[in-house]
């Protein structure tokens, strides 16, 4: 009897000691793998949720006009050899693709936050695979960019306010040292972040699920070692399966912190090697068309002081100048008016020079105000100083007009872009600095919350249902165009 009571005993005091032990290491992997939200977070979980499909909607809309009207191709290859885009269509697409796993993941989040305390595996995989939808759709804005970029810079060199000769020529000779480049960099960029990310998924999702399985275990033999009825020897059995599931756990957990920031850093070298691009296509384009459209301004103005002269010789002159109105919105661009009863000049009180106010610098929502690659062979680029002079006044304005447009919608394209790089640049780092476990102050479900918090308000919250709204605006009110014309813009390349 008092053996007996000895052993049982000695049982609950191992017990009592086990549970002594795992109570703080329970209470270590809650704190690492449960999440905690209050009632706003999860509000703002929500909202962000359904918002998510709304952009995804408004892009398939355009997509399914764009398919109708200019075909389902996704890109070709041009007279020189060089493969240019279908952006109107491969865009939407990735962003349709990119709305589905977004929409799939925050479902799941939905139901974790109702159902758990942490998040399965699918909730997480899924976060993941947007990442490189996302990485393929910047790459796709680069190539669009570097395609619409001018030839080269030579094609720019001007004499006395007008495009060279030589460079007019230049302007149109392919380049064919760069074809094959371009062409390869161009699917190894596209193509990189799924060869990379697909086979660390993949091993992401390993080590979870197994990460999972070693905390199920640890937490069946915690459970036999606390209970008081358990034997002696079942209590031991459990001490040996929980230490060994400690281990697992512990060589799961660094691993997939290991795979996780590798993960993220690979996408960070992507995300910066876009950013380079976008800046440096984007800087080309501008400056291209800054530098035509001060030659533009530089003509006007000459042309507007010829006429000042040629009115100035006549004998019966008079000048006058009129003051601003208080009700007059905008300073016309042709500041000369004739009058119709002598030789009467005009001159408004800013006929100096072109005023841009900050109006001309909001985007053009309309078809045909993006910069593609046939602007530089067209009009606006190509043309003499003889071709200038003899242009009209009203025909330069006009086409300081579209120069301005292009000008203002590459700026505002440059910058949203920016935007969004920069807020998953921002995020990666992030990401990164939580593997290193400098703050250990968030858990690993809390810390997937702010990823997704992140890039959802990124994108759902407002920027890509601007986008969305933007691009079936500039669709739908395309004019229809004749089967003729239609057949020849079949034959062009399509960057915008």
């Amino acid at each position: 009897m008092i053996m007996s009571m000895a052993t049982l005993n000695g049982d609950t005091h191992l017990a009592h000691n086990h549970a002594t032990i795992t109570d703080p290491v329970e209470r270590y992997i809650q704190k690492a793998l449960n999440f905690t939200l209050g009632q706003g977070t999860v509000c703002v979980v929500w909202i962000i949720t359904f918002l998510g499909p709304i952009s995804g909607l408004l892009y398939l809309a355009s997509l399914c006009k764009r398919i109708r009207t200019e075909g389902a191709w996704l890109a070709r290859v041009d007279s020189r050899g060089y493969l240019h885009p279908h952006t109107h269509v491969i865009i939407p697409c990735w962003i349709v693709l990119y709305t589905l796993v977004n929409a799939a993941h925050g479902v799941n989040i939905l139901i974790d936050l109702n159902a758990s305390e942490k998040f399965r595996v699918a909730t997480i995989i899924l976060h993941f695979c947007t990442y490189p939808i996302l990485i393929a759709t910047g790459w796709t804005r680069v190539w669009s960019l570097a395609y619409a970029m001018p030839p080269s810079e030579f094609s720019f060199k001007t004499r006395n306010g007008a495009i060279s000769p030589r460079g007019k020529s230049r302007a149109h000779k392919p380049l064919r040292i760069f074809l094959i480049p371009f062409n390869i960099s161009i699917v190894i960029f596209l193509a990189s972040s799924f060869a990379y990310g697909i086979p660390l998924i993949t091993i992401i999702c390993y080590r979870i699920t197994h990460l999972y399985s070693s905390l199920k275990s640890y937490e069946s033999a915690a459970l036999v070692s606390k209970d008081p009825n358990s034997s002696k020897e079942a209590v031991l059995k459990s001490q040996a399966v929980a230490i060994s599931s400690l281990s697992l756990l512990y060589s799961f957990s660094s691993k997939l912190a290991i795979e996780i920031r590798l993960f993220c850093q690979l996408c960070l070298v992507s995300i910066s090697c876009i950013l380079i691009g976008i800046f440096y296509t984007s800087f080309r384009i501008f400056s291209a068309l800054w530098s035509q459209l001060n030659i533009f301004k530089e003509c006007i103005k000459r042309r507007k002081f010829d006429q000042i002269e040629l009115i100035k010789s006549e004998p019966d002159f008079e000048l006058e100048f009129v003051e601003k109105a208080d009700n007059v919105k905008s300073v016309p661009l042709s500041p000369v008016e004739f009058s119709s009863k002598g030789s009467i000049l005009r001159m408004g009180p800013f006929s100096g020079n072109l005023v841009m106010s900050w109006k001309s610098w909001l985007p053009v929502m309309a078809p045909n105000t993006r910069v593609k690659s046939r602007v530089w062979t067209s009009k606006l680029f190509n043309q003499t100083n003889r071709e200038l002079d003899e242009s009209e006044y009203e025909t330069l304005c006009s086409h300081y007009r579209v120069l301005r447009r292009y000008a203002a919608n590459t700026l505002w394209q440059t910058a949203l872009t920016c935007v969004i790089t920069v807020s998953y640049f921002s995020l990666a780092i992030f990401m990164i600095h939580e593997t290193y476990m400098v703050s250990n102050q968030i858990s690993l479900s809390n810390c997937f919350i702010v990823l997704n918090l992140w890039s959802s308000i990124t994108w759902n919250s407002g920027v890509g249902i601007t986008l969305g709204l933007i691009s079936c605006i500039v669709t739908f009110s395309a004019a229809p165009e004749l089967p003729q014309e239609k057949a020849d813009r079949s034959s062009e390349d399509l960057t915008e």
